[in-house]
């Protein structure tokens, strides 16, 4: 939440305090991304520039994929175009209508990963849920692998899709 002089709470005299951990759209200022999902269902991208930026006064001009790479946005974007696929998904209802056992799934595979890490690791999840034996012994050795099985699993359960949210081969649509 912003200060009540609209100001980042972050910021400090001496500058951001949280630089090394700041958040996606404060390493991607003076730009903002935004993502559809294009005709192959891959991530399009599309970045506007807020051009009040002080920064458009320095004499060096860079180009969008240099900003964004020498910000460390790389594994962020990744991340965020692999969550594009879920949250953009062509079977999705418009507008998003959730019971609450669909909010309860949500939660559970990207928001609580010690629970949805549990669920994962009862016997026979990767059978039941026509994942890849092989992705679900990767999703509990890593943080990460969870999210992305989370995300894979969360497309099966919500809309019946049988490709992997990550865009891979799966067994092909129902």
């Amino acid at each position: 939440r912003l200060a009540a002089d609209g100001r980042c709470p972050f910021v400090r005299d001496e500058g951001c305090g949280v630089y090394r951990d700041r958040p996606t759209c404060c390493r991607t200022y003076p730009l903002a991304r935004a993502v559809r999902l294009g005709d192959g269902g891959e991530p399009a991208e599309t970045f506007v520039v807020d051009a009040s930026c002080p920064g458009f006064g320095a004499p060096e001009a860079g180009t969008v994929g240099a900003w964004t790479h020498g910000q460390g946005l790389d594994p962020y974007h990744a991340a965020n175009d692999r969550a594009a696929r879920l949250f953009l998904h062509p079977r999705r209802p418009r507008p998003l209508s959730l019971s609450p056992a669909g909010v309860h799934l949500v939660v559970m595979a990207l928001y609580n990963a010690d629970v949805f890490r549990k669920h994962v690791a009862r016997p026979g999840f990767a059978e039941r849920s026509g994942l890849p034996p092989e992705s679900v012994a990767r999703a509990l050795a890593s943080g990460e692998a969870l999210l992305e099985l989370g995300q894979d699993w969360l497309a099966r359960r919500l809309f019946g899709d049988r490709t992997q949210a990550s865009g891979g081969t799966g067994e092909g649509k129902p």
